[in-house]
C-alpha cells in the first residue's frame, strides 16, 4: 500500500510543461512508467498490480461522490472490487493518504 501511494502519480512526470500544473492524463501514462520500475526492481507482482490500479483509479475515487450510479459500479468493475475486495480496501487507503497528503480530510 505505502509503494503504491509512493508512485501512484509518477505520470506527472510526462505531463508537457506548457500544461503545468495541470497533469490531464498523468493515471494511464503513469502505469507503462510503473509496470518498467516494478520490472526493472523486481517489484513484487502484488505490489505492482495494486499501484497500478491507484494509478489507474484514484482520481476517479476521489471524485466518487460526483459519478453517477452506473459509473461507480463500472469503477468497482475496472478495479475488480467485487472479486477482490482485499485489493480495493488497499486501494483505498493509499487514495485516502492521497487525498490527505493534499491537506483535504476524506474518509472512503
Amino acid at each position: 500500500t505505502r509503494f503504491a501511494a509512493l508512485v501512484h502519480d509518477l505520470g506527472k512526470a510526462t505531463s508537457p510543461m506548457k500544461n503545468w500544473p495541470s497533469h490531464h492524463g498523468h493515471e494511464e501514462r503513469g502505469v507503462p512508467i510503473i509496470e518498467a520500475l516494478c520490472s526493472r526492481l523486481r517489484i513484487p507482482q502484488e505490489y505492482r498490480t495494486l499501484a497500478t490500479r491507484v494509478s489507474r483509479y484514484h482520481l476517479n475515487i476521489h471524485r466518487l461522490s460526483e459519478l453517477r450510479a452506473d459509473t461507480i459500479v463500472t469503477l468497482l468493475e475496472q478495479a475488480d472490487a467485487f472479486r477482490r475486495p482485499e485489493l480495493f480496501d488497499k486501494m483505498l487507503i493509499a487514495c485516502q493518504a492521497d487525498a490527505e497528503g493534499c491537506g483535504r480530510k476524506v474518509q472512503y
